[in-house]
């Protein structure tokens, strides 16, 4: 008997792990939901639906709802079934404050951290691009950047541990889409910030870039506080 090529033995064994995979599919397709806006805090989550979108099973749509539970994403209740979580004005609070804190201590990190070049470019290019959507007050592509631009600053910090908290913080605040309280002023100091912490990163300045990102992820705070009780659970 001819014996299979090992491409092909590999192929065959991916082809036995979709449980794994579609469970991971239905999870990254919900998470991206919430990223972009497309669900938010309370939202119900319809079974049928997930399917059609990502081709998982029923059974594997479950499975993903209880590991976003678990993970705090997710409110599953009997009789009424899943949907995605609604947060306390507590349980926001909190996550900012440990954010401002962690947001701090990134951007330290990535400050004094000797930047490549290609680096330094993508700094500017995120910088030059919030400028232009702000310029055409172009709240959504301000708001994607915005989360590039954070996104760029944890990596760049070097400190995986660091990373993996703060994006474990991210998507629950993502969830109640308070960006879409932010008005053209909220917008336009949001980015003087970001132009402030571009130019102490690149000048090595760690402390002022520091003093800078909780001031500015302090701001976002005083206005979540200001939020009426509805926007809560």
């Amino acid at each position: 008997m001819m014996k299979k090529p090992d491409n092909e033995t590999s192929l065959t064994v991916k082809k036995r792990l979709p449980p794994a995979t579609s469970i991971e599919r239905v999870v990254e397709h919900l998470k991206y939901q919430i990223k972009i806006g497309a669900i938010g805090a309370g939202h119900r989550l319809v079974e049928s639906d997930i399917v059609k979108a990502t081709g998982a099973t029923r059974a594997h749509v479950r499975d993903a709802f209880k590991l976003m539970a678990a993970e705090g994403f997710v409110q599953i209740e009997e009789f009424k079934g899943a949907s995605v979580k609604k947060l306390s004005r507590q349980e926001v609070v909190e996550m900012y404050e440990l954010r401002a804190l962690l947001e701090g201590f990134a951007v330290r990190l990535t400050a004094k951290t000797k930047l490549t070049a290609a680096q330094k470019t993508e700094l500017k290019g995120l910088q030059a691009s919030m400028d232009k959507a702000e310029r055409m007050l172009q709240h959504d592509q301000f708001r994607k950047l915005n989360d590039d631009y954070h996104c760029f600053i944890r990596t760049t910090s070097g400190n995986v541990l660091l990373r993996e908290h703060l994006e474990r913080l991210r998507l629950p605040l993502l969830l109640a889409q308070f960006h879409r309280f932010f008005d053209v002023n909220e917008l336009m100091a949001a980015n003087a910030d970001h132009r402030l912490i571009t130019k102490a990163i690149l000048d090595g300045d760690a402390a002022a870039a520091e003093r800078i990102m909780r001031r500015h992820v302090g701001d976002s705070l005083k206005l979540i506080r200001s939020l009426d009780d509805h926007f809560f659970a």
